[in-house]
């Protein structure tokens, strides 16, 4: 039984693709993904790409055609259509035919998406007569997945989150790039998704609006900082794994607001994240300058993903 996470999973075969070692990145990406609980239709994508790149253009093909032909998936347009990866199979009809039927589903995708979130509450418990005032209701974790991510994924990170007495509420983007895959690449339209999100919990009375805590993985940094600097959405801290804020150097006349209403930043990545320790350290540094308060943690050996010590340490975020 594998111990990967899909996170894992997907960063393995990376490597090895970047070392081209394509036909071990496929065998293993192909022996493992079964057994991860990730998105399948990024699993596929990852398995007909790298096998278009090993040279195995009719498996590359077969795959491709069970992924959107059997399964239902689709996949950008304009990825299939430009991405170099794919170039030996778009001259192929079936490949073209196939490219069309996701440029159809994507329209209709893109047309009906919709902010989602899902909810986890704290179980009730026989309060008596004591009245339903904020000292007596949970707090709130809004945690946000990465790009190329959804709800489901996001979960597991955070659910330690409802043993600890609080509510936990996972958006979803309404920002969709292929099947059951979700992104932020548009800041203020996610940020203005946050607002309404937190809002409507926040009006159901069942949450403590004095205790909401932020927290994100990747690219969802993006729009959790953005509402928060904009005063969309108050916070009593924020919890950033491996943050991607490439829009940082725009934002830092805005960041002494963190001072100012004192919250505090609590920054985990890993020291091989080549995605988002660069951007990272620069916001570690900002908020150093600032004098906001925070906490940094650089995981040795670890890439883009969670620290495997992260249950215990949102456990301490939450109780600080």
């Amino acid at each position: 039984m594998t111990t990967l996470t899909y996170t894992q999973l997907l960063n393995r075969t990376l490597d090895l693709y970047m070392i081209e070692h394509f036909t071990e990145a496929y065998e293993f990406i192909t022996e493992q993904g079964p057994l991860v609980s990730g998105n399948p239709a990024q699993i596929y994508n990852f398995r007909y790409t790298i096998a278009c790149k090993a040279g195995l253009f009719d498996l590359a093909m077969t795959i491709f055609e069970e992924a959107v032909e059997d399964k239902g998936f689709w996949y950008a347009y304009q990825y299939l259509t430009t991405d170099e990866d794919l170039i030996p199979l778009r001259q192929n009809t079936r490949f073209k035919e196939l490219s069309e039927i996701c440029k159809k589903r994507e329209q209709v995708a893109k047309l009906n998406a919709t902010p989602v979130l899902k909810m986890l509450e704290v179980k009730a418990t026989d309060q008596g007569n004591i009245p339903a005032t904020d000292a007596h209701k949970p707090g709130l974790l809004v945690a946000l997945h990465g790009n190329q991510e959804n709800m489901a994924i996001a979960e597991p990170y955070w659910s330690v989150a409802i043993d600890q007495g609080y509510t936990l509420a996972l958006p979803q983007s309404s920002q969709i790039e292929f099947t059951d895959a979700f992104d932020w690449d548009d800041i203020e339209k996610g940020a203005a998704e946050l607002k309404a999100h937190i809002d409507g919990i926040l009006a159901h009375g069942a949450c403590d609006p004095g205790n909401v805590l932020i927290g994100s993985f990747s690219a969802g940094a993006g729009p959790a900082l953005y509402a928060v600097l904009k005063g969309m959405v108050n916070a009593k801290a924020l919890i950033f794994v491996a943050p991607w804020l490439p829009e940082l150097d725009q934002w830092t006349a805005m960041l002494d607001l963190l001072k100012t209403k004192e919250i505090p930043c609590h920054i985990l990545c890993g020291g091989q994240d080549e995605d988002c320790l660069e951007s990272s350290q620069a916001f570690v540094k900002q908020l150093k300058k600032r004098q906001i308060p925070y906490t940094f943690q650089l995981i040795d050996g670890l890439d883009h993903d969670f620290p495997d010590t992260f249950a215990e340490d949102l456990i301490k975020f939450l109780k600080s």
